[in-house]
């Protein structure tokens, strides 16, 4: 694990030096520079400044296909994905072809350990027995070259149009009637950071409008339909899926968001914020990350994924039920996690990674589902790549999991390498630079953490994984004010790639205390000014062990939030990063600190005790 005694030093991004006034803010201004933004009409949202869907390659073979299909009235099936992005690009699927004029429209979602993932042999037998002309995939389908050649050889005729965003294995590209994805050779898109959801969203955008160039509409006897009520899921899908909010990006993630906030979102996502505790008219991306998504995410971790897409075309009877379910689910998946990933931190503590820039873990009573999340959680802790395997149960001679990453490392470029160098490790894998899923040969699990270690040392190194406390700006005192923080949250979406602005700081810790055991609240002091500020550290305390002392000076790298408590709003400081140097150079000279009698039980600064663990090294 990381040390968290070790001292390190603030990293401040670089000053962008630019004429051109971006927001008349000095700290926005500067913040939309570093984030680079060019001019002030990129900060303009209007969906009317969103990229051509027929620059993409491929759409005007679907668009083609889909209006013939409608147009026969055929039986369309469309094969989704258990995760959020899937969940709503199914959705967006259902919702936008029957807004357009389809009458035989449905879904299938995979189960992950029945059908795996995808397009599967096994998921198409399925979806065969209902006597398909069209299977249409969303969120996958890129890889899936026996998927499509299962789908060809059903003994009822069909067709299948794939529509994804993942990488595909090279140039070798499924042999479908039509393949829409921005990141396949040879596509102009602009933008290659369109999540599951937003290419199925551009499908139906090219759809209405070549349907209304032809004339279709009238032929059909119907109206031109409007597309608004798909922006809703539309945003939810693409912040939880975490792809980079470049401008097209916050163009759809901003339309979804305000027609949340307005009150006019289908009652399914409605209802869900609703049982998250979030207030429509407050929803962020932070609340779509951490209460919104989770919940769409447990139905396929742990229970049934078409729960998700039910809840999300749910009717408004059904909606508020669906939704109390879907928290529910979440709350299993909370218990289920924070048993593997303790665990996890088990293994970590009693084996020596001290010298390992890539830690491989296996599970033996894995629930796969969550193997994704424990990765994250490690990944987190220790500032490496993780990779978390679970058995698979079909077939005891496979493992599977997942991996994320950490920049500069690009996991799905560090698979490539290793089965360039051992083709025989995986069975496969995909997905994206920072987040992949993969099963390897049960056999190779010692090979695959030996070559994984190997390549991830050739771009991380040691001061890497000590990390710096990344800021984008030591933040004036001036702006330490409740008007700063609105006007951040105004000025959104912030997202991956787009980040939220992270400050820096040195501030005194006049209180602190510890809440469910892990995370830490404190009041801190503006040195200059004499301020009182409200701060929070999520997962910082460690078997009591708590890394700050009371009226020390900490460096803090924070981001600015308003925090509502029985209707008062007051400023708080979710806290990214922090260090007590003083303390942290008390505990390098192997020093311990007077600790005062009042926090004599609930403060232990002690090291970690070992703890039995579940991994398997072998």
């Amino acid at each position: 694990m990381r040390n968290k005694w070790a001292v390190r030093d603030f990293n401040v991004a670089d000053k962008v030096e630019s004429d051109v006034v971006l927001h008349e803010n000095e700290v926005l201004d500067q913040i939309f520079k570093q984030r680079g933004v060019k001019s002030p009409s990129e900060l303009s949202y209007s969906v009317s400044n969103m990229l051509d869907p027929f620059t993409m390659k491929g759409m005007d073979a679907a668009v083609e296909l889909l209006i013939k299909h409608i147009k026969n009235d055929s039986n369309m099936i469309i094969i989704g994905d258990f995760d959020c992005d899937g969940a709503t690009a199914t959705t967006i699927g259902v919702s936008g072809l029957k807004l357009l004029g389809a009458k035989n429209i449905s879904y299938l979602i995979p189960d992950r350990k029945e059908h795996g993932y995808g397009l599967t042999e096994k998921i198409v037998q399925v979806a065969g027995k209902a006597k398909p002309d069209l299977i249409i995939t969303v969120d996958n389908g890129i890889t899936s070259i026996d998927g499509v050649n299962a789908v060809h050889a059903l003994e009822h005729p069909c067709e299948i149009l794939i529509t994804d965003h993942h990488l595909p294995a090279g140039d070798n590209i499924p042999d479908a009637e039509a393949v829409v994805n921005p990141s396949q050779p040879g596509c102009n898109f602009e933008s290659k950071a369109l999540a599951g959801c937003g290419v199925m969203f551009y499908v139906i955008v090219a759809l209405r409008q070549r349907m209304r160039e032809k004339g279709i509409f009238e032929e059909l006897g119907m109206k031109e339909p409007q597309l608004a009520p798909l922006f809703d899921v539309l945003a939810v899908g693409s912040v939880a899926d975490l792809v980079p909010l470049d401008y097209n990006n916050r163009i759809l993630v901003k339309a979804g968001m305000d027609r949340i906030n307005r009150g006019l979102a289908r009652p399914g996502v409605t209802e869900l914020f609703k049982a998250t505790d979030v207030k429509i008219g407050e929803v962020t991306t932070q609340s779509i990350g951490f209460k919104f998504a989770p919940c769409i995410n447990a139905t396929g971790r742990i229970s049934d994924g078409s729960l998700a897409v039910r809840c999300l075309t749910s009717n408004p009877d059904d909606a508020r039920e669906m939704a109390e379910h879907l928290v529910d689910l979440n709350t299993q998946r909370r218990s289920i996690q924070a048993d593997m990933t303790e665990d996890a931190m088990a293994y970590i503590e009693n084996a020596d990674i001290g010298d390992d820039f890539a830690l491989t873990l296996f599970l033996e009573d894995a629930e796969e589902g969550v193997l994704g999340i424990v990765a994250g959680r490690i990944k987190e802790m220790s500032n490496r790549p993780v990779v978390c395997l679970g058995p698979t149960h079909s077939d005891e001679n496979i493992i599977k999991g997942s991996a994320r990453s950490r920049a500069p490392v690009n996991v799905r470029h560090v698979f490539d390498k290793i089965a360039s160098i051992d083709p025989d490790i995986f069975v496969g894998y995909g997905g994206h630079a920072m987040a992949a899923g993969l099963s390897i040969y049960k056999s190779k699990l010692d090979s695959f953490r030996t070559l994984f270690d190997k390549v991830v040392r050739e771009e991380l190194t040691e001061e890497m994984i000590k990390g710096d406390i990344n800021v984008d700006m030591m933040l004036p005192a001036e702006y330490l004010t409740m008007e700063m923080a609105e006007l951040i949250e105004e000025n959104g979406p912030w997202g991956v790639k787009f980040e939220e602005p992270v400050f820096g700081g040195k501030y005194i810790v006049r209180d602190y205390r510890v809440l469910k055991d892990v995370h830490l609240k404190m009041t801190l002091e503006e040195p200059e000014t004499g301020a009182r500020v409200n701060a929070i550290s999520f997962f910082s305390v460690e078997d009591n062990e708590v890394p700050v002392m009371k009226g020390n000076t900490v460096d803090v790298a924070f981001k600015l939030s308003i925090n509502e408590y029985m209707g008062r709003r007051s400023l708080q400081l979710m806290v990214d990063n922090f260090q007590d140097v003083e303390l942290c150079l008390m505990k390098e000279r192997g020093e311990e600190p007077v600790i005062e009698e009042k926090n004599v039980e609930k403060v232990n600064y002690s090291s970690n005790k070992m703890r039995a663990s579940s991994f398997s090294i072998s």
